[in-house]
């Protein structure tokens, strides 16, 4: 009954960062600071709820097909292994929904002495405006592509690949402009020969 009653105290975002923020930074603000700096990793997750009555549960993809669930996005400090930002969403929402806000709350928040050398995230936050405020920050980023169809022909055309030292593993490089990108952008491509292939 205790906790029943103090979790019912929080009824809107605001109540939660009012309550949380403080609790956070003073977490952050306790790292180390690292002279080369910190490694952010985005992700987001899918959190499965059988009853589907809490809110914000709505029927989205997950990888036992379509349930009741939130689709929370998650910052992570990787060498701290420390979550330093989470939002839960509503389960049918897209990967990258509200991601730009959601980046800049981290950067804006983040105590000054936590300083970040790179952001690493997969292909559902391969958004052009979130690319470019990453270059207007100066922030380098690591950002697997999305294996869009124009991406799969440059893979099947005459490409100089290079072996590396994993058997099996070569590697190429090439300036790549997407639909919706202002510019283009340097993309490296992965190939894995499996056992059998010529």
């Amino acid at each position: 009954m205790v906790f029943r009653a103090f979790f019912a105290g929080f009824t809107s975002a605001g109540t939660n960062l009012r309550s949380f923020r403080p609790l956070w930074r003073w977490c952050v603000e306790r790292l180390p600071s690292r002279r080369e700096g910190h490694t952010l990793d985005l992700d987001s997750t899918r959190l499965l709820h059988v009853d589907g009555h809490q809110e914000g549960v709505q029927t989205g993809y997950t990888r036992m097909g379509f349930k009741p669930c939130l689709h929370p996005l998650l910052a992570v400090l990787a060498e701290a292994r420390l979550v330093v930002q989470l939002w839960l969403r509503a389960g049918s929402t897209h990967c990258g929904n509200n991601v730009v806000a959601f980046f800049l709350d981290l950067w804006e928040q983040r105590p000054r002495h936590v300083r970040l050398r790179a952001v690493r995230a997969d292909s559902g936050f391969c958004m052009p405006e979130l690319l470019q405020l990453w270059e207007q920050l100066q922030l380098p980023y690591i950002v697997v592509a999305k294996l869009t169809t124009p991406i799969q022909s440059l893979i099947r055309n005459d490409m100089v690949w290079t072996t590396t030292e994993l058997v099996g593993i070569d590697v190429a490089e090439i300036e790549y402009q997407s639909k919706g990108w202002d510019h283009p952008r340097r993309l490296i491509l992965i190939r894995h020969r499996c056992q059998g292939s010529p």
